[in-house]
């Protein structure tokens, strides 16, 4: 189902940055990440949550500066990558799909696309949960 909606490919660059960085590259956010917070409720999908915090907590920094660099370089359009990540998003969430199956399969789909190991794609999938492409906020 994923499958019909493009994404930039130039999230392959980000992606592979993030697998070939080293430990020093990564600063660790210095506050709670709040929009995952109000996305995932900790006591329902406690599983989920722990996972996105703590990927959030440790690559959203360095994530981000990638982002930023492959803009620059006009690498890919970074307002198109997230309406297509938001795209993808919607479709699994309109389908009533639980929210660890939504980042799993968004996971999936990065894989299929960029041919990188799982746990960075997952990485980046946080990344836009945090950065409110996936998932809404709890009413």
């Amino acid at each position: 189902m994923l499958s019909t909606v493009d994404i930039e490919r130039g999230i392959t660059k980000v992606i592979e940055k993030l697998g070939n960085a080293k430990y020093t590259d990564f600063e660790p956010l210095e506050f709670e990440p709040v929009a995952v917070k109000d996305k995932i409720d900790e006591h329902t999908d406690f599983f989920i949550y722990d996972e996105v915090v703590t990927h959030v907590t440790r690559f959203y920094r360095f994530i981000e500066q990638q982002m930023q660099e492959e803009v620059r370089l006009k690498t890919f359009d970074d307002t198109l990558l997230r309406a297509q990540i938001k795209a993808l998003a919607r479709k699994l969430i309109d389908k009533g799909y639980p929210k660890m199956r939504i980042h799993s399969d968004l996971t999936d789909r990065l894989i299929q696309i960029t041919k990188q190991d799982q746990r960075y794609c997952a990485y980046v999938v946080s990344y836009f949960v945090q950065s409110c492409e996936v998932f809404d906020a709890a009413s």
